[in-house]
């Protein structure tokens, strides 16, 4: 602090008290200690002055961050830019700010950037089976003793990290091995690097996976390959016994919100209609939201069930938002939106498999009385195959019940369905 003012400083003490300095020392540094109190008292001069000092002084280059920007809302992440723009014109340091592509366009064009000239930079994430590769072999290192761990001295415990260093060489295995593992992780996850380890972190601890048949297979064969549907399975499950929409990262497509069986179509059909509508107001991936609704109201439903339909969409990551508006039940809803790979996944794989299914239908409502008695709590394979069947088959009637076929929908219950009678039928054959 002295070193920032020190010129100050030196001009204080030439000052009307300068007569203190002998005089009467103590006084002196009090009203010197005031005058550091004054300077202070403007913190944002200070800061930039502190800046200045160690630029010139130690001959140091700044660099600010300012971070996250990109997961606040528009108006922040303007505001996040202008004060950017303060900061590398008139302080000496160079700014970078993170924003989404989105908004640095929109913003290049009626927002704040417009008035300016800024460089920009695209920063790829980095590939998620890279990320698990490379987490998974510093785990081996641990667990086979390479690098040591210290309070492990328990010998219970170090029969456990064995087995443990079995189960991390099986999943590796199985990622080389399986591309549609590996497909599952990286849409799932969106992208999303944190949550593509939590996935995986969930399936080493799942009670929905045999860890035990596992282990002893990989050392009796020297190979295991983890099939999709049981990794499917502990991402589903998670801890719980059985689906829970508020803790899984996976959304139940069929789930309504309104005493409306033909919702349990919606979900799919708003992502449907975002990834290949050929709407003329499609911008960068973006449907005007009026389309949406225009489009969804004219097969039949409501606009609040399509803003509860957006909204769980949304809270699943199905969809997203221009400028990561967050959609909310009776207030403006977000003029565009866009489908991402985790919906897509969603309408093209996962409700097509006898898993997703077999997992969804304990969170779906079942409208038609005689198949909700038929629809109850299984245990063996067989029951299961016989309880997704007629699941399968009272959303084939509530299909057909609403789908007309000159209608536009851009999802089609029908081929999934299909592909899901064909997936239980190779099950059958193989139990």
């Amino acid at each position: 602090m002295r070193g920032v003012y020190n010129g100050q400083l030196e001009r204080f003490r030439k000052g009307i008290y300068s007569d203190l300095r002998e005089s009467n020392p103590v006084l002196f540094f009090e009203k010197e200690i005031e005058f550091l109190a004054q300077l202070l008292s403007n913190r944002e001069e200070y800061l930039k002055n502190a800046l200045e000092h160690i630029a010139r002084g130690r001959r140091k280059q700044i660099i600010v961050f300012l971070d996250n920007a990109d997961q606040r809302s528009e108006d922040t992440q303007q505001q996040a830019f202008l004060i950017a723009q303060e900061l590398a014109a008139h302080w000496p340091a160079t700014v970078f700010v993170s924003l989404r592509p989105e908004t640095y366009y929109r913003s290049m064009k009626i927002g704040a950037l417009s008035g300016y000239h800024p460089k920009a930079f695209t920063i790829s994430p980095p590939r998620i089976d890279i990320v698990i590769n490379k987490r998974l072999n510093f785990a081996l290192k641990l667990t086979s003793g390479e690098i040591p761990i210290q309070i492990l001295d328990n010998m219970s415990i170090r029969v456990q990290l064995t087995q443990l260093d079995s189960i991390i060489r099986v999943f590796l295995d199985s990622l080389t091995y399986s591309r549609v593992l590996g497909e599952f992780i990286d849409n799932i996850s969106g992208g999303n690097v944190r949550l593509a380890l939590d996935l995986v972190k969930g399936f080493f601890g799942s009670g929905h996976v045999d860890t035990q048949k596992i282990v002893a297979i990989y050392e009796e064969t020297g190979s295991y390959y983890i099939p999709q549907h049981e990794f499917l399975r502990a991402v589903i499950f998670g801890d719980a016994k059985y689906y829970d929409p508020d803790r899984s990262p996976v959304a139940n497509l069929f789930d309504v919100s309104y005493m409306d069986s033909k919702e349990h179509f919606l979900l799919p059909l708003v992502v449907g209609l975002l990834a290949y509508s050929n709407n003329p107001s499609v911008e960068e991936g973006f449907v005007e939201a009026s389309k949406v609704y225009e489009h969804l109201q004219a097969l039949g439903f409501t606009s609040e069930q399509i803003d509860a339909a957006i909204i769980r969409g949304h809270d699943k990551k199905l969809l997203e938002t221009g400028a990561r508006r967050i959609p909310k039940p009776g207030q403006v809803m977000p003029q565009t939106l866009r489908a991402t790979t985790v919906g897509l996944y969603h309408t093209n794989r996962l409700c097509q498999q006898f898993s997703y299914v077999d997992a969804m239908i304990v969170d779906t409502p079942v409208f038609d009385q005689g198949v909700r008695s038929l629809v109850h709590d299984v245990h063996t394979i067989e029951q299961r195959l016989e309880r997704v069947e007629i699941f399968r088959q009272y959303l084939d009637d509530q299909w057909n019940k609403f789908y007309v076929r000159e209608a536009e929908t851009f999802f089609n219950w029908n081929t999934a369905s299909n592909d899901l009678k064909n997936e239980m039928a190779f099950i059958k054959s193989r139990t």
